[in-house]
């Protein structure tokens, strides 16, 4: 799984796949929420990176839900939904991605990967995720000097 999330965000998109599918055929006898949450969300980062927003949304949807099976919160639950957020306003779902946005509260919405969806998908996202002295990195925000 972890291979084909490197692929597929390095733009290596079929690589990214062709693991993707394997990781699928191993989960037939793998019926956790939590490893089909990972499958989903890579898929759904395919699918973002391949500009197919609408197949992307419905992963994220899926894995969202698989998500709320799991007992607190999950490691990747502030790239899932940055994930969403982004594709949603590149969809061109700017009223829902804003809502998504205002709904969280000021610990989530300040985290590196929310900022970062709203800085990549739409300038007008920025107001709430955005902090003074604070400047956008893959996946993190890093302070400035």
């Amino acid at each position: 799984m972890n291979l084909a999330g490197v692929m597929i965000l390095i733009g290596h998109f079929d690589e990214g796949e062709r693991w993707l599918q394997r990781t699928g055929q191993a989960l037939q006898s793998d019926t956790g929420p939590d490893v089909t949450l990972l499958l989903r969300l890579g898929g759904g980062m395919l699918s973002a990176g391949r500009g197919r927003h609408e197949e992307a949304l419905t992963e994220f949807s899926t894995a969202r839900r698989l998500q709320q099976q799991l007992v607190g919160s999950h490691a990747l639950e502030n790239q899932l939904t940055g994930w969403t957020i982004a594709t949603q306003a590149r969809a061109g779902r700017l009223a829902e991605a804003r809502a998504a946005l205002a709904a969280l509260d000021d610990e989530r919405a300040g985290a590196g990967e929310i900022c970062n969806a709203a800085l990549q998908s739409d300038t007008g996202l920025l107001g709430r995720a955005a902090r003074p002295g604070t400047a956008p990195a893959v996946g993190w925000l890093h302070p400035l000097s």
